[in-house]
């Protein structure tokens, strides 16, 4: 936020008794060595014992409750896939409890990979402000990602430089259906090229260099950026 993201995107699992943290693996290790399971350890010994190359890790709540001391905006929660249907109805409660009350004052979207449990988030916040987005598989079409998300009645698609850059005409298309289209994960002279598409949001590794770039870039006045990495 301080080199001028709109916003922040976030990977996140939930822990054995039910808080979400944020961990891109599912495993993590200690100082030592010894690996964790997120699923199958608490949070307090998640957040005690796994070593990160920054620090202790964090849970969801308390990087909402720094972003809200900032103003920020705009937060991607993106939920790791899940084993079952109970662990994506677990997920999909933890994330309505925390995300739906802030979803009235900022913008909010969950996203994920695993369509199964993007759809139980979508269920259990119906009626709220809350937003779904698709995430694509490289080994999608662009098109067929939005089709699934129209399908599926998802807000927005998030798709990767490779779909945006064999399908670029997918933007129009899904902003003709209502939906939104983020890309990611867009750094360096790609920066451009992509907003220059069109696309709503970029998410970025490097936030200031994005800044600089899009900065100089006419069609990009409306181009909401995302420090993070979806992957």
């Amino acid at each position: 936020m301080a080199h001028g993201a709109d916003g922040v995107e976030v990977d996140v699992r939930l822990s054995a008794d039910g808080v979400l943290v944020c961990s891109h693996d599912a495993v993590v290790a200690t100082a030592l060595g010894r690996e964790l399971v997120v699923a199958r350890t608490t949070a307090a010994e998640l957040v005690a014992r796994a070593a990160t190359p920054h620090g202790r890790l964090a849970t969801l709540s308390e990087v909402l409750s720094a972003l809200a001391d900032r103003g920020t905006t705009d937060v991607v929660v993106e939920a790791k896939p899940v084993d079952d249907q109970v662990a994506a109805f677990r997920t999909a409660r933890a994330l309505a409890a925390l995300l739906v009350p802030l979803s009235t004052s900022m913008g909010v979207t969950v996203s994920s990979f695993d369509a199964l449990l993007l759809g139980a988030v979508r269920r259990t916040v119906f009626g709220s402000r809350l937003r779904t987005a698709l995430l694509g598989h490289e080994g999608e079409s662009a098109v067929a990602v939005l089709r699934r998300v129209v399908d599926a009645g998802h807000d927005e698609a998030h798709l990767s430089l490779r779909m945006l850059r064999q399908s670029p005409h997918v933007v129009r298309m899904a902003h003709h259906r209502g939906i939104s289209v983020t890309a990611w994960t867009v750094n360096g002279a790609e920066l451009a090229e992509v907003a220059s598409l069109g696309v709503d949001a970029l998410i970025t590794d490097d936030v200031a260099a994005a800044r600089t770039v899009l900065d100089r870039s006419t069609p990009v006045t409306a181009l909401g950026m995302v420090g993070g990495t979806a992957c």
